[in-house]
């Protein structure tokens, strides 16, 4: 019977290659901030934001499963967090009323990154 366990190589690690890479991550950021200098609606925008942050959890929830990489563990849920957030923006749920897009926008940068740094430094790029 085959090993069924997902391995922990950097031949099905998305983050190294350069179409995945844009496809999942690349792409839905770049949406995003176009979206946020052409357009004023805050629905517009947010419709955007919403599909482009469920869009990169998703990536990152593939890649956590494929790979094992670790800070995707941390990123997937972030994402789809951002992403229903963005949708109580948009639709002026009382929770997130004092929130605006580009607070969120801010608040997702900051945490991606510092748990992409500091997940991959303390604890290693793979989970094995």
């Amino acid at each position: 019977m085959p090993n069924m366990e997902p391995q922990c190589n950097e031949q099905s690690d998305l983050l190294l290659n350069k179409r995945s890479v844009a496809m999942g991550w690349l792409i839905p950021l770049g949406l995003m901030l176009l979206s946020r200098m052409l357009f004023s609606q805050i629905q517009v925008v947010g419709l955007v934001w919403t599909i482009a942050f469920a869009w990169m959890g998703w990536a990152c929830f593939v890649n956590a499963k494929q790979c094992q990489r670790r800070h995707c563990f941390f990123t997937a849920p972030l994402f789809f967090l951002l992403s229903v957030i963005t949708l109580g923006i948009t639709r002026d749920w009382p929770i997130v009323n004092q929130l605006s897009l580009d607070l969120l926008g801010l608040i997702a940068v900051i945490t991606a990154a510092l748990l992409w740094v500091l997940s991959e430094k303390y604890a290693g790029r793979y989970q094995r």
